[in-house]
């Protein structure tokens, strides 16, 4: 509970406001609780922390409530089945985490034998401007959704011509795959 508390305090005090509404979510088969999503605040700083809670939100008006937003510091759980949300060269699982040159995101996952465990997003410092987009697209991914090809998509490889458009297929897709963390089909 204090928990939930800590993530609401910090969605009302970052004022993040949620994308309008395209179509209506989609079936809510087997989600059977939100995924937390572990946001590291201290490496992120204010602005990289609201494009993240803004891309929350832009899947909430989507998908229905997909994500817990919590701040790491009130974090209480491991991360097994959890989205954990850092900087570029942040030290994760005592591993340093670095972006390729050119990205400004990237979503990877974390598993053990057979089973995935966790997603791992790192966004570059820098990327305020578009950060909530960044982070609604690297949601995506971690929701098991790869890019596409339709400029304008949210999902569309190159961010300077994404947009915010998701398609029923891929709205389909996110809802068959709650609350599993898995990446894209290859």
């Amino acid at each position: 509970m204090v928990v939930r508390c800590l993530a609401l305090v910090l969605l009302a005090v970052v004022g993040c406001q949620a994308p309008p509404v395209e179509s209506p979510p989609p079936i809510r088969r087997g989600l059977v609780r939100p995924i937390p999503l572990v946001v590291d605040v201290d490496a992120l700083g204010v602005c990289l922390t609201e494009g993240v809670l803004w891309g929350a939100s832009f899947w909430r008006t989507k998908a229905g409530e997909l994500f817990e937003p919590i701040p790491l510091a009130a974090y209480e759980g491991d991360l097994e089945g959890a989205i954990f949300v850092t900087l570029d060269g942040s030290l994760v699982l005592r591993e340093q985490v670095l972006l390729s040159d050119g990205e400004l995101g990237s979503t990877s996952f974390v598993r053990a034998g057979d089973v995935y465990r966790m997603a791992l997003i790192v966004l570059r410092p820098g990327v305020c401007q578009i950060s909530g987009l960044v982070a609604a697209h690297e949601l995506g991914h971690a929701l098991g959704l790869q890019h596409n090809d339709e400029p304008g998509h949210l999902m569309y490889w190159l961010m300077d011509d994404a947009g915010m458009l998701v398609s029923p297929g891929e709205l389909r897709s996110v809802a068959d795959n709650r609350p599993t963390l898995q990446p894209p089909p290859k």
